[in-house]
């Protein structure tokens, strides 16, 4: 089953000027699809106008569909966390700086996944030991490593187990270990039968993530395989 479809999503401005190319891609469950490009080849905007989070002078074209459902822009932000979810490049910007991450898992599987508070509570310390942040969890973002930041942000977004999971250069600035360490927790996405569609400009991180790969350069989508 196609967990994400899209049919000529582009992005202009307001303007009328042509940003991002009509580009079409299926992500099947239980697959992943990674966009390979440099900086400014518009990969960053593709997931902002799946998202339905462009910015105000931007908008998209084209048809969006979730789980087989044609989505309007303005019904996208209702699946935010609850079935998509998105892993963005700079975790500690999307994180509360003054909130603990303990706190901040808490609250998702409070309000997000609509869990009692004793479950929220056990869920989040176990998601927490799982990951290797047990002794973090009353840290707040700024003391965290970029690795530890982006492991926390992953916690975080799929708390309430949304199916697809969009990753914006989610290794950028990191060490290889903490790198590894996502591309393993990115892998888990789509093996539990979600969908993983991310975009790198890292051709290391696209060949160990596998899957399908697309190439994109300035605003279009050039070749698949």
């Amino acid at each position: 089953m196609a967990l994400l479809r899209i049919e000529n999503v582009g992005v202009k401005t307001t303007t009328g000027l042509t940003l991002v190319e009509p580009i079409s891609l299926s992500l099947e469950q239980g697959k992943n699809i990674t966009i390979l490009g440099e900086t400014g080849s518009g990969k960053s905007l593709l997931i902002q106008a799946i998202m339905g989070a462009l910015p105000k002078e931007l908008e998209a074209s084209g048809q969006i569909f979730v789980e087989n459902n044609q989505t309007e822009n303005t019904q996208l932000e209702s699946l935010w966390g609850k079935t998509l979810v998105m892993l963005p490049q700079e975790p500690r910007r999307s994180l509360d700086p003054i909130m603990s991450i303990g706190k901040q898992l808490w609250e998702s599987f409070l309000f997000i996944a609509k869990k009692d508070k004793q479950t929220a509570i056990n869920e989040g310390k176990n998601v927490l030991e799982h990951l290797g942040l047990k002794a973090w969890e009353s840290a707040y973002p700024h003391q965290l490593s970029g690795g530890m930041a982006q492991r926390a942000s992953f916690a975080i977004a799929t708390a309430a187990g949304g199916k697809i999971l969009l990753a914006d250069e989610p290794t950028k600035g990191l060490d290889p270990k903490s790198k590894a360490n996502v591309i393993e927790l990115l892998k888990q996405a789509y093996q539990n039968q979600g969908g993983l569609l991310t975009i790198t400009h890292d051709i290391e991180v696209a060949e160990q993530l596998g899957g399908e790969i697309l190439v994109m350069k300035k605003g279009q989508l050039l070749e698949k395989g």
